[in-house]
């Protein structure tokens, strides 16, 4: 997958790509709901030619004299780049990057399941969590899997010292600071980012919307899932899973980052099936 970053000179060529914001020449100005940037309700967005667009979220009921007497914000590099150092991870990441690199092993029962799960639980101290990560991991896998256990016992132990360092390098409990303070707005896959204003909810009283096709910021070259290539096609990202009439779905509706997805039913020997067997057209009930 390519990244349109684009560039802010025109000295460079055409100006576009993420970095359009960023143009000199551009001027996006907007209006969020909270402190921490998460809720834009009003956007405005003025050209090189002086044109100015205002766009409005269509859950957002503002007055012209409300929107005069709101606090606005001149966006700038860190509304997207808020993470510049102090990166806390999310668990589904922190576990995922361990797994890649072997410092977690694959072989282990449901390691990513169980990691995952261990880290996303609430502790008040650092000592407790990995005391608590410890006795948890370790009672798993002697109660559920006892083979693994007395067969592997070094790898269970390695796993469980590995989780704790992920603990202890992005979890901070007496300082309440993990991956959901501190959210990172690049991209947007367990957090809005992007989709604070790419939403396709933001409208201009003209009807002209601010856009949200993959499209417009990636260029997908080819894909891969479970050992077999998607082709790409025209270039937009192919979700692995067929999603069916779901599939304009924003990636954080179901990238949580402390948890895999679980289907709000509980879909009992069926829960193995492609989303579109149930979820077609545009039906807000399953087709069964």
């Amino acid at each position: 997958m390519l990244i349109k970053v684009g560039g802010g000179s025109a000295e460079g060529g055409q100006v576009g790509g993420i970095h359009w914001h960023m143009n000199i020449a551009n001027e996006v100005t907007f209006v969020a709901a909270d402190d921490k940037l998460q809720d834009i309700l009003w956007v405005r967005m003025k050209g090189a030619d002086g044109k100015v667009v205002e766009y409005t979220a269509t859950n957002a009921s503002l007055s012209p004299g409300e929107i005069e007497q709101a606090s606005k914000r001149k966006m700038s590099c860190i509304d997207c780049h808020n993470r510049p150092t102090h990166i806390y991870l999310s668990p589904n990441q922190a576990v995922d990057d361990s797994l890649t690199a072997n410092r977690l092993d694959t072989a282990l029962p449901f390691i990513k399941m169980k990691a995952v799960e261990v880290l996303s639980k609430p502790y008040t101290t650092n000592d407790e969590a990995v005391n608590a990560i410890a006795a948890e991991l370790n009672a798993y896998y002697q109660t559920n899997h006892p083979d693994v256990y007395a067969s592997r016992l070094e790898t269970v132990t390695a796993a469980v010292g590995e989780i704790q360092r992920i603990y202890q390098t992005y979890f901070f409990p007496e300082m309440k600071t993990n991956w959901a303070t501190h959210v990172n707005n690049i991209g947007h896959y367990n957090a809005q980012g992007c989709f604070r204003c790419h939403d396709g909810q933001h409208f201009s009283k003209e009807g002209k919307v601010i856009r949200n096709e993959c499209s417009i910021c990636h260029s997908t070259i080819d894909q891969s899932f479970g050992g077999k290539t998607i082709l790409a096609k025209d270039g937009a990202f192919q979700h692995p899973i067929n999603l069916g009439d779901k599939n304009t779905w924003q990636c954080a509706a179901c990238h949580k980052g402390d948890r895999t997805f679980k289907h709000p039913l509980d879909l009992g020997d069926i829960s193995q099936f492609q989303c579109a067997e149930c979820h077609k057209g545009n039906r807000g009930v399953p087709n069964f």
